[in-house]
């Protein structure tokens, strides 16, 4: 029995699957070998399953190092990456210990299949206002480029994948994503591992010339990979746009830090032409609420950035 444990760590993710296996847990977190907090239903209880011993623990930390996007060997850097079916798992270090991680295994915001919403459906939950709704359609008819942004990757990932729901099937997508957090699309979707948004050596510039998308969809994508040089940004095409979900407090942070990473990383490159490539490839910031349980119409904002004598500014839609 206790070989079998250790396979089913080392192979998987011991009792984590098991758990996580029952489509009502939403929320599991782990502590050590013995300790496993489980969410259900919006109640928190301690699991009856857990790691038969700290061996078993650990050779479950090495397969989720294995399937993270993440360095392990680089503590500052929270461990992400997917177990498949919209779920996300993260390992970070806890503040209370010294050598054992914290893991967090999250069910993500997407609808279930068959569930799909569309930006009418948030409208009539209320999630979304009207006015809101038709300035996101009328960027994605336009082509334009669409960046979520807020502290909530549940609320941003949900807003993605209404956005994505409304791109016509005629188009064609490459998704940079990991699994979990891919939204469901119904046109011709290329799919790559988003680590190789940072491969470099015009990568990127190389894959939009051979596929020509119309879209691209990127995921959790870093400032920095949009910003660089060779980053997302600069190596979009005439015809592409870009489809985005970003970790930022809010627009005005987020436009403030690509200017600064851009003014970083493509530093041979004028201001008013760095200014004027944002305007071209970033034309609608949708804001998500700071409040992550917050799911309210008002609560969510958009604006639109516009450029005039070189400087970028925001303008916000009517609600």
């Amino acid at each position: 029995a206790l070989q079998q444990e250790y396979e089913r760590a080392m192979l998987g993710v011991g009792p984590i699957d098991s758990i996580m296996s029952d489509a009502k847990v939403n929320d599991l977190r782990i502590f050590g070998p013995k300790q496993i907090l489980v969410t259900k239903g919006g109640k928190t209880t301690t699991s009856d399953q857990t790691f038969v011993d700290r061996h078993t623990f650990e050779l479950s930390l090495q397969s989720l190092y294995m399937l993270s996007d993440s360095d392990p060997d680089d503590p500052d850097v929270i461990l992400k990456g997917s177990l498949g079916a919209n779920i996300q798992f993260s390992v970070i270090a806890d503040p209370l210990a010294t050598t054992t991680p914290t893991i967090r295994i999250s069910r993500l915001g997407y609808p279930e299949s068959g569930e799909e919403e569309h930006l009418a459906d948030l409208v009539k939950q209320n999630v979304l206002s009207p006015e809101l709704a038709t300035a996101i359609d009328n960027a994605v008819q336009e082509k334009a480029g669409i960046v979520i942004v807020g502290p909530c990757v549940k609320t941003r990932t949900r807003i993605l994948a209404a956005v994505a729901s409304e791109i016509p099937d005629t188009e064609t997508a490459c998704v940079f994503s990991i699994p979990a957090l891919a939204p469901p699309i119904d046109c011709p979707a290329t799919h790559v591992d988003r680590r190789l948004m940072q491969s470099g050596q015009g990568f990127l510039n190389d894959l939009f010339s051979s596929l020509s998308p119309s879209r691209v969809i990127a995921t959790e994508i870093q400032i920095n990979e949009l910003a660089a040089l060779d980053g997302v940004l600069p190596a979009l095409l005439e015809g592409s746009s870009i489809v985005a979900t970003v970790y930022s407090a809010n627009a005005d942070a987020f436009l403030t830090s690509l200017e600064c990473a851009m003014a970083f990383g493509a530093a041979g490159v004028s201001s008013e032409d760095r200014a004027a490539l944002i305007h071209h490839t970033v034309s609608l910031i949708v804001e998500t609420p700071s409040d992550s349980k917050s799911s309210k119409a008002k609560d969510f904002k958009a604006s639109s950035v516009e450029l005039k004598d070189g400087t970028l500014t925001l303008t916000p839609i009517s609600s």
